[in-house]
């Protein structure tokens, strides 16, 4: 996808935000950098395809503030550094079980 359509898809997203939510408009985060873009990348190990990128380039995510309603039916639209944080912490979690599962399984039989 090219990055002037994604621009598209969002103008059209904030259009109907300003008719419908116009407050959630102040909790979108301005655009990522490549930076940040390379960080994930860099942790997943992997690029991320070329339409998260542009998307993410125009903003990243939504702004986390208690109380308020999500962009996404109710659900928060994570930045990146959001969707870094919940990698390491699902990653840990599988190291963690693969380490505990012998554990368990000897504590079972």
């Amino acid at each position: 996808m090219e990055a002037p359509l994604m621009e598209e898809y969002w103008t059209r997203f904030k259009t109907w935000l300003r008719a419908n939510a116009p407050h959630l408009l102040l909790r979108i985060n301005e655009g990522a950098t490549q930076d940040d873009i390379n960080t994930l990348q860099s942790l997943i190990g992997r690029p991320v395809p070329q339409d998260f990128v542009e998307f993410y380039k125009i903003h990243n995510g939504q702004k986390e503030e208690y109380g308020f309603e999500g962009l996404l039916y109710s659900d928060r639209l994570l930045p990146l550094h959001d969707i870094t944080r919940t990698w390491k912490a699902g990653t840990m979690l599988s190291i963690l079980g693969a380490y505990l599962r012998p554990a368990l399984r000897r504590r079972i039989v």
